[in-house]
């Protein structure tokens, strides 16, 4: 059965389109039939196109001994354990080497310029976030880094795993209410990751827009920081909420607010306020994509995307998710690219309101 992409589909259709108006306008019997002729050569080229480029797909074969994978997690973490069962995927379809490459660092960068030292190709790729195309050049005047330059083979949603303010119980607050009132007459110690980390980033929007002065403590593992709190070094901790769920769940710490637009119900356990249901414009969807250099083979591109979003979304590929304990939703290319650049805009908003002072 014949496939025809949305662009090709896109064209024949404008073709088309501009034939009938061509004729509603009172063109001549001759030129009406010469633009109804042009039209259905270019359909009929459009379609065997897109033969051309499904076959091709079809056929696509790595041209290259080892597919890489880098990540700018460290080995063991969720995004680290995701990326293998994408990698062990490749290599079963495709019979080609493909490994997860940890390069940790300057939000990214590092793992990017890795990256950029080789050709275009989608046998090269990256995991890209918000912190990479963000955070780090926003922090770092000497990083120039854009999302412009890399294409997507596919996206993780964010919002199954956002960041959270949590306090530790024995604070003896239990709602944003009665933080807010606390706040008022107790010196705020928030844990985050380190200055240009995503956490840090947010409890600095979030204190901000509340109004509450503080300080940080500051550690790049989510674990360490929720320690923080319940060891008195801090009294609230930024943190993701994959992390912060057995704490949860045990009862030592309380969670309050979190960064998607809408309540979280994405776990076992009772709903976190939104931000946005706080009143603050802060919000953040969250988004990460497996991206290769802009300009790499759109064959190749377009093969390895099928292999890893047809593996995510098969009930084997879902099996493999849950036994990791990711509940991430899979995001094809388009929407994946374009939720990560509105995401990207509104980091740097926060980060001029209430960062860059």
């Amino acid at each position: 059965m014949r496939k025809i992409n949305r662009r090709d589909f896109l064209k024949a259709t404008a073709v088309l389109s501009a034939a009938s108006a061509l004729t509603a306008c009172g063109g001549s019997a001759s030129s009406s039939t010469a633009a109804s002729s042009a039209a259905a050569s270019s359909t009929a080229a459009s379609a065997e196109a897109a033969d051309t480029f499904e076959e091709d797909v079809l056929n696509w074969k790595p041209d290259q001994k080892t597919i890489t994978i880098r990540v700018a997690n460290a080995a063991g973490g969720q995004a680290d354990l995701v990326q293998r069962l994408v990698a062990k995927q490749i290599q079963s379809v495709t019979g080609t080497t493909a490994v997860v490459q940890n390069i940790t660092g300057s939000s990214g960068f590092l793992m990017a310029t890795d990256l950029n030292s080789y050709d275009p190709s989608p046998c090269e790729l990256m995991l890209g976030t918000e912190a990479l195309f963000a955070i780090a050049p926003l922090f770092n005047a000497d990083i120039n880094i854009s999302l412009d330059d890399y294409v997507a083979l596919y996206g993780s949603d964010g919002t199954t795993a956002p960041s959270a303010l949590a306090v530790p119980a024995t604070l003896g607050v239990n709602t944003w209410e009665e933080f807010l009132e606390y706040a008022k007459s107790n010196r705020i110690i928030v844990a985050s990751n380190t200055p240009g980390g995503l956490t840090h980033l947010q409890a600095t929007a979030l204190m901000g827009a509340a109004g509450i002065e503080f300080t940080s403590v500051t550690d790049s593992g989510g674990n360490k920081n929720v320690l923080a709190c319940l060891n008195g070094d801090a009294n609230c901790v930024m943190v993701n909420t994959s992390v912060l769920h057995d704490y949860v769940d045990s009862g030592k710490m309380i969670p309050l607010l979190q960064y998607n637009p809408t309540e979280f119900t994405g776990w076992d356990l009772a709903p976190i306020p939104s931000v946005k249901d706080a009143g603050y414009d802060i919000a953040l969807e969250g988004c990460s994509i497996l991206c290769c250099r802009k300009g790499a083979d759109p064959v190749g591109v377009e093969a390895m995307s099928r292999i890893i979003v047809d593996y995510l979304n098969s009930e084997q590929g879902i099996q493999d998710m849950a036994e990791i304990n990711s509940t991430s939703k899979v995001l094809d290319a388009d929407s994946a690219y374009n939720r990560l650049k509105n995401e990207v805009a509104t980091m740097k908003r926060l980060y001029e309101t209430y960062y860059k002072k």
